[in-house]
């Protein structure tokens, strides 16, 4: 097991926002349903939700964690269960993928209902985004 300074663990997750922002405008989060795919592969899957951050996209970072600016929302394309998003910068590019559930998972990524729907025509807003260093 290793563990990181707290200095250690704020480098790293400015690291992760210089990525998020690269490009003209803010990275995005597509959120999408099924299985998650291999770490930055094609897919085909069904995009359900863009979200665009804002840019610089972080507030502060201290203490290991990570304070995204928000809120930021999104229209919902297609109906459905959200299993999975991609992080990129605005012009596309990998930067990361994760989990995502509903509010009774224990996702990175958790939409408020508990089952993690959506539904087309909806909103999904970001009212609090953080990421921890563990």
């Amino acid at each position: 097991m290793i563990s990181f300074s707290n200095a250690v663990k704020s480098d790293r997750l400015q690291a992760f926002t210089r990525a998020l922002d690269a490009g003209s405008g803010g990275g995005r989060i597509r959120l999408y349903g099924g299985t998650q795919t291999t770490e930055g592969d094609v897919h085909s899957q069904t995009l359900l939700c863009e979200l665009v951050l804002p840019k610089p996209s972080a507030v502060s970072v201290a203490n290991g964690i990570l304070t995204i600016g928000s809120p930021f929302s999104g229209m919902v394309l297609v109906n459905g269960v959200v299993t999975w998003c991609r992080l990129s910068d605005s012009a596309g590019n990998f930067v990361a993928d994760c989990d995502a559930g509903g509010s009774s998972s224990t996702a990175v990524f958790r939409i408020q209902n508990e089952a993690g729907e959506v539904f087309a025509g909806g909103q999904v807003i970001v009212n609090q985004a953080q990421l921890k260093e563990v």
